[in-house]
C-alpha cells in the first residue's frame, strides 16, 4: 500500500516527489534538477491560482444534480456535478479557475439493461436510475 501523502507534504519538493513516485536519493543530478523545476513551476502555478469559494446553487424544481466529491482527512472537496436540466440535457459543471485543469472522472449516459464502457483503473463507480438514460459516473486513478 501506498504511503498517504498530505496536502502539507505536496507544498514540500520532498513530498512532492514522492507523490510523483520518485526517490530523490535514487536520481541523477540533472534529473532532480529537471523535477525540481516543474516542482517550482507548479507551485508558483498553484500559488497564483485563486481558490475556488463558496458557490450558491439555487434549487430548480425538475433539475437534477449528482455531486462528484472526495474526502482528504475531514475535508470534502466538490471535484464536479453532473446537472439534467428539465428539458433531459445533461451538463458537466467544472468549479475551477484554472481553464487548464484535466481530471480523471468518467460520466457516461447509459440506456437501462446496458453497460458503460470499460474504463481503467476505477476506483469508485456510482449508477444513477432515477431518469432515462441512466448516469454513471466513475473516478478513475
Amino acid at each position: 500500500m501506498q504511503e498517504f501523502i498530505s496536502e502539507d507534504d505536496l507544498a514540500t519538493f520532498e513530498g512532492w516527489l514522492r507523490y510523483q513516485g520518485f526517490d530523490a536519493a535514487m536520481l541523477a543530478p540533472d534529473e532532480l534538477t529537471d523535477w525540481r523545476d516543474m516542482f517550482d513551476k507548479a507551485r508558483r502555478d498553484s500559488l497564483a491560482t485563486p481558490k475556488v469559494g463558496l458557490m450558491k446553487l439555487p434549487r430548480i424544481p425538475g433539475e437534477y444534480r449528482y455531486a462528484v466529491a472526495v474526502r482528504d482527512g475531514s475535508d470534502l472537496w466538490l471535484t464536479l456535478w453532473v446537472k439534467r436540466s428539465k428539458k433531459g440535457e445533461f451538463f458537466i459543471m467544472v468549479p475551477r479557475q484554472d481553464p487548464g485543469w484535466d481530471g480523471n472522472v468518467v460520466v457516461d449516459l447509459v440506456e437501462p439493461n446496458r453497460e458503460p464502457l470499460d474504463w481503467l483503473n476505477v476506483v469508485q463507480k456510482e449508477v444513477f436510475r432515477d431518469t432515462v438514460p441512466l448516469i454513471v459516473i466513475r473516478v478513475c486513478s
